[in-house]
């Protein structure tokens, strides 16, 4: 019987802990956020939105970081050609026209020789 009583509360306290698990809501999350919608971190490829993270200007050539995808000067992305690579942004070019992308607002210098 006390083995029975014993089974009996693993077995409840597991499906409690699974339904209470369910529940849970993270409270940093900001309102009106759900993982499905679509801005500036948003994993989506269709999306509108470009943001260039980082530029990288070395000895072997220039990159920058298009919503999350490495991209060299002179390679195509999303039907756009990279033209041009600066300290301050690049500019990506298509049928319509060059686009002017700025890096975001913080100035991070870093030593890139080392392939870092």
């Amino acid at each position: 019987m006390c083995k029975f009583v014993h089974l009996l509360l693993i077995v409840g306290i597991t499906l409690s802990a699974q339904i209470v698990a369910n529940e849970l809501v993270d409270p940093t999350r900001p309102k009106g956020f759900s993982s499905g919608s679509v801005g500036p971190n948003s994993d989506t490829p269709n999306s509108n939105v470009l943001k260039l993270s980082a530029v990288f200007i070395k000895s072997t050539g220039k990159y920058a970081v298009i919503n999350g995808e490495t991209v060299a000067e002179g390679q195509s992305w999303n039907g756009y050609e990279l033209t041009r690579v600066h300290a301050g942004g690049i500019v990506l070019k298509n049928q319509d026209g060059e686009k002017v992308v700025q890096v975001n607002n913080f100035s991070i210098k870093k030593d890139a020789s080392n392939d870092f």
